[in-house]
């Protein structure tokens, strides 16, 4: 099952990891604002690293 993300602005990176593999990540997203995030029955980590001086406040 694929899940659409979309988010504001493009991030510096996006890295997901499988905590059920290891801690390498499984793969890695660079200058996507949008993207399918394919689900399985594991759990998922997911780092995004803002681009610098990007606007990281939470909307309102």
């Amino acid at each position: 099952m694929a899940a659409p993300v979309r988010l504001g602005e493009p991030p510096a990176s996006i890295v997901l990891y499988d905590p059920t593999l290891g801690t390498a990540p499984t793969g890695s997203i660079i200058g996507k604002n949008a993207f399918d995030l394919t689900l399985s029955d594991h759990p998922m980590v997911i780092a995004i690293t803002p681009e610098p001086g990007s606007n990281t406040s939470t909307p309102h």
